[in-house]
């Protein structure tokens, strides 16, 4: 009806200028209020629901598309560096980790989320290794962690560059320049 008469443009343009305003605005606030994993349910759930209103009330697709891509800016993009200095507060809520991921991914920054996760895995593994346990402890907690981080490339599936973060992580942890490779030569000496 509005594209009949010729408003649609000023109407579209309207709709997505005051959704990013509201959504700039709320999510800040709600990040704040939330903390990280929250805050990444909270954005899905937004973002679902006005899919939904949206669609039911734009009749043009492009604007469709639009509104949901205003939203993941809005809501994801503005924020990332600061969601991806939470990752255990994501791994702590079930599915939280698949669905920013999932969200960096449609986004177009799926690298920079691989590269994020790829320091907290080595950063996680020196905190194992510098524990005072033996190496055995060590070795022990270093393979579970290796489980876990396994469990979580499969949970992502679909995302074969994140497999190669995971694996490189791991690599450069163990060959670590900086200590003259004590972390390899505590494996050796496990192995044998």
């Amino acid at each position: 009806m509005l594209d009949t008469c010729g408003l649609y443009q000023g109407f579209e343009a309207e709709f997505l200028q005051q959704s990013t305003e509201f959504y700039q605005y709320l999510s800040l606030s709600k990040l704040e209020e939330l903390g990280v994993a929250k805050y990444v349910v909270f954005a899905r759930e937004v973002i679902q629901a006005e899919s939904k209103l949206v669609s039911h009330y734009v009749s043009d697709k492009n604007t469709f598309l639009k509104a949901v891509e205003n939203l993941e800016k809005v809501l994801i993009v503005a924020y990332k560096t600061m969601l991806l200095q939470d990752f255990p507060g994501v791994l702590e809520m079930p599915g939280c980790f698949l669905t920013l991921f999932q969200f960096f991914k449609l986004c177009g920054i799926e690298r920079e989320f691989n590269f994020a996760f790829k320091k907290h895995v080595i950063a996680c593994a020196v905190a194992i290794f510098n524990k005072e346990t033996s190496s055995a402890d060590k070795m022990a907690e270093l393979y579970n962690y290796k489980l876990e981080v396994t469990k979580l490339q499969k949970e992502v599936l679909q995302a074969d560059t994140l497999a190669l973060h995971i694996k490189t992580a791991f690599e450069e942890f163990v060959n670590d320049k900086s200590r003259q490779n004590e972390y390899a030569q505590h494996l050796v000496c496990h192995v044998h």
